[in-house]
């Protein structure tokens, strides 16, 4: 007797009938059910011809099932933990209780006949649960793509950050869709406050009042004032009468002299440009591109 009869738990019989080396039959068999060979409603499988072998070889019993091993020729057999053989079995002709744990293989040529104790299958329920395989098998899965996205997401560049609206002046607006915008007036300027007005005239200058003299003469005297226009007068005309200057400056000096009448003799003589450039030393004088030695060339 197995562990499976020790457990208490509900016995069925499956019965398979075998031809050569092909299952041809199967039935499991529940408390009060026969295992039926021929060709009565309700049989297995139907007699194979030229075969003798009992219609009902594994039949209900009021205490469970009876073995009939009539026409049995060979083959494997197990009862209550001990080897039995089939022919001498089927050669008593009295068929033989069978409990949990008992299990052979009866043979009637290539005919066989195979039965053994074992537990019904359990029905699934309606309620299905996940196991826990599947469970730890979704983790990973989640923790896999997670980090393959997480990885991608760091190493990618960062999308454009379009400029906010609030930032976007007039004129950007203008250039993207090619509109061209009235140029407004500017507004005149606005007058300036009395305070402006002292800040912007700073320090009075001083040279009215100033009473150094400079460039080694006397200041002007007279209604001009000493550097301009000053007290009563309407204008800034040199009193007296108008006579011509004999120095207008350092280069009238120079040509007043003795070197500046021999300049300006020279300066006479040289009327024409052959003259002006007669010291480069070349018979034909050229001013643009050409031979020789002049202005330009080799």
């Amino acid at each position: 007797m197995n562990a499976l009869a020790e457990t208490g738990r509900t016995q069925v019989v499956r019965v398979a009938a075998v031809w050569g080396t092909t299952v041809v039959a199967m039935k499991t068999l529940k408390k009060g059910e026969s295992f039926v060979v021929g060709d009565t409603p309700g049989a297995a499988i139907p007699a194979p011809d030229g075969l003798v072998l009992p219609q009902l070889v594994i039949r209900a019993s009021q205490g469970g099932w009876e073995l009939d091993a009539r026409g049995a020729v060979g083959g494997v057999l197990r009862l209550r933990g001990r080897d039995e053989d089939p022919a001498a079995l089927a050669n008593a002709g009295a068929p033989v209780p069978i409990i949990p744990g008992d299990y052979g293989l009866l043979q009637y040529g290539l005919f066989s006949i195979f039965f053994q104790f074992t537990t019904p299958a359990v029905m699934m329920g309606a309620s299905w649960g996940p196991e826990l395989l599947v469970i730890l098998a979704l983790f990973s899965s989640g923790v896999f793509h997670v980090g393959m996205l997480g990885i991608l997401r760091a190493l990618m560049t960062p999308p454009f950050i379009p400029k906010p609206v609030e930032l976007t002046s007039p004129e950007e607006y203008a250039a993207r869709f090619n509109l061209h915008r009235a140029v407004d007036e500017e507004p005149p300027p606005a007058p300036a406050a009395d305070g402006e007005k002292a800040a912007a005239s700073g320090v009075k200058d001083p040279g009215a009042q100033d009473k150094k003299p400079q460039g080694g003469g006397q200041k002007i005297k007279g209604p001009e004032g000493k550097l301009g226009l000053k007290g009563d007068a309407k204008n800034t005309e040199l009193p007296g009468e108008i006579r011509p200057t004999t120095h207008l400056g350092g280069l009238t000096e120079v040509l007043s002299s003795d070197t500046g009448q021999e300049i300006r003799n020279t300066l006479k003589t040289i009327d024409t440009v052959a003259n002006a450039l007669g010291g480069l030393n070349s018979a034909n004088i050229t001013l643009g591109g050409g031979p020789g030695t002049s202005l330009r060339g080799s």
